[in-house]
């Protein structure tokens, strides 16, 4: 049986509410229990009733017993749910009246399900999400619909809303294209560096120490760390996968991250071309 009283109070009352055991009240609302739960002094009362209670207090309401040692203790659940099937069906079968329809002896636990029939309760409009304000009776929702404007619009908002959808996506799509062009650019641009395009090896013939390439230098080279005109980053001689010998005491390097980053397809292009090479060979 689902639960009753997630919706609100005002939905429905107790028949013979006078008649019902007080241990299975709530001492803190004086009504039956709402989702149960004990605190540790062996207490129980309505979850959001104790929730509540404990947001300003630290004692329980009832033996005034200490639940709360540390404000921190508030943010974790200082209870455990009634689990107990007696005490489950027993609140289950309280015979309550709709408030809506008036019909009486429905068990609490059946709530949900009558309201989701009852043709008084009060039900929004279909096309509540197009903003349609009305609210009314379900039995009613029917000459509702009949004259509602916004419903009467529904197939044209729900196309229309759907290309925006597809057209927010290919937006998306042609942004993530522009951001991988625009790196794209940003690495070529790095790579022609003005006109002394970078090499993977070193290109250095001479032995002037003035002009001497610091990846070809065999002092402390593995301690030294190079700046990557891309990311910006300090990396390892080991990490430098393009880089430019020095003119005028001046190097730039792009690190193996973002060459792997722009130059991965190509790479594997080489990889196919190599592989369909090495099957030639075989047939040969």
């Amino acid at each position: 049986m689902a639960t009753a009283r997630d919706t609100t109070v005002c939905d429905y009352e107790y028949m013979n509410d006078a008649q019902i055991d007080d241990e299975l009240k709530c001492s803190i609302c004086s009504e039956p229990f709402q989702n149960p739960v004990t605190i540790k002094c062996e207490h129980t009362f309505c979850q959001h009733c104790i929730g509540k209670w404990l947001e300003i207090h630290t004692r329980c309401p009832t033996c005034r017993e200490k639940v709360i040692n540390h404000k921190d203790d508030r943010k974790t659940p200082s209870w455990s749910p009634v689990t107990t099937h007696v005490v489950i069906n027993q609140l289950n079968r309280l015979h309550i009246r709709c408030k809506h329809c008036q019909q009486i002896n429905i068990e609490r636990g059946n709530l949900l399900d009558h309201q989701s029939k009852c043709t008084k309760m009060l039900v929004p409009c279909p096309s509540a999400h197009n903003l349609c304000p009305w609210t009314g009776p379900r039995d009613k929702q029917a000459d509702h619909i009949a004259i509602c404007s916004f419903h009467e619009l529904e197939p044209i908002l729900s196309s229309l809303q759907v290309q925006l959808i597809n057209s927010i996506e290919r937006q998306q799509q042609l942004l993530l294209e522009l951001q991988k062009q625009s790196s794209l650019i940003s690495f070529l641009y790095a790579f022609i560096n003005k006109g002394n395009v970078m090499n993977t090896k070193c290109q250095t013939q001479t032995s002037s120490k003035s002009h001497e390439c610091a990846l070809a230098s065999r002092k402390d080279t593995n301690k030294k760390r190079f700046p990557c005109v891309l990311c910006r980053k300090q990396v390892s001689k080991d990490n430098v996968s393009l880089h430019t010998c020095p003119s005028n005491n001046d190097s730039n390097y792009i690190c193996r991250k973002c060459y792997d980053q722009h130059c991965h397809l190509k790479d594997n292009k080489d990889d196919e071309i190599e592989d369909d090479d090495e099957e030639d060979d075989d047939a040969d």
